[in-house]
């Protein structure tokens, strides 16, 4: 539902204003259902922790934005691998001197999050790379050392157009409840990078079959991970 925010600025863009406003009066219509549902029945999801022990006594615990933005930027990271070793992402790690104050910023943003973040294992989801570095090492440090990375390649992979910026914090705004799960993101990440992202997509290497392999042995990792529940 969020991500209306995104196409009513499109329509903004694209669209006469009568337009417009029947668009937006449609859609406020359809969503009254919704808006009942959570602010006149009072259902509380968004700020409960049904999956945390102790379930209700945690309702007032408060959203840790720090949480969202290192789990969600890991599984992100996760879907761009196949793209990445198949080389079908333009992806220039090269660092230049008007980009220095946005990798300033990214890294103290990332600083910031480390600080501040509180997810535990026992609260059940996280991201694959969260329940490997609590699986295999029991503390979050190389869960940490995958976010760093994936806030870096993030950043050059879709610091090109603003609107990339723009969905990313939409899918920040997607999970607004306490608990994050892996398997909210699939296949949603897949399919928005084929259509709302801008991204420069190395066609040659995008329909190779070196491209198909590995998406064949990425998708059957994932199969893996998804019966063994390993990921959840």
């Amino acid at each position: 539902s969020v991500f209306s925010v995104f196409f009513l600025l499109y329509f903004l863009r694209e669209l006469s204003l009568i337009k417009n406003l029947q668009i937006i009066t449609l859609n406020v219509l359809l969503a009254l259902p919704a808006f009942y549902y959570i602010f006149v029945l009072d259902v509380n999801f968004m700020f409960s922790a049904s999956a945390v022990p102790g379930g209700e006594e945690n309702i007032s615990q408060p959203l840790n934005i720090s949480n969202k933005i290192l789990i969600i930027s890991s599984l992100i990271f996760f879907y761009l691998l196949p793209f990445i070793f198949s080389k079908s992402i333009d992806l220039n790690l090269s660092l230049e001197k008007t980009q220095l104050k946005y990798i300033f910023i990214a890294t103290l943003t990332f600083i910031i999050c480390i600080f501040f973040f509180n997810y535990q294992n026992d609260y059940t989801g996280g991201g694959i790379f969260f329940k490997i570095s609590n699986f295999l090492f029991k503390n979050n440090i190389f869960f940490y050392l995958i976010s760093g990375i994936s806030i870096f390649i993030i950043y050059k992979i879709f610091s090109n157009s603003k609107i990339n910026f723009l969905i990313i914090f939409l899918l920040l705004l997607n999970n607004p409840q306490l608990t994050i799960y892996h398997k909210y993101y699939d296949p949603f990440l897949l399919i928005l990078f084929f259509t709302l992202f801008e991204i420069n997509f190395e066609k040659q290497n995008l329909f190779s079959k070196k491209t198909i392999n590995i998406f064949y042995l990425f998708g059957l990792f994932f199969l893996t991970l998804s019966i063994s529940k390993a990921y959840v």
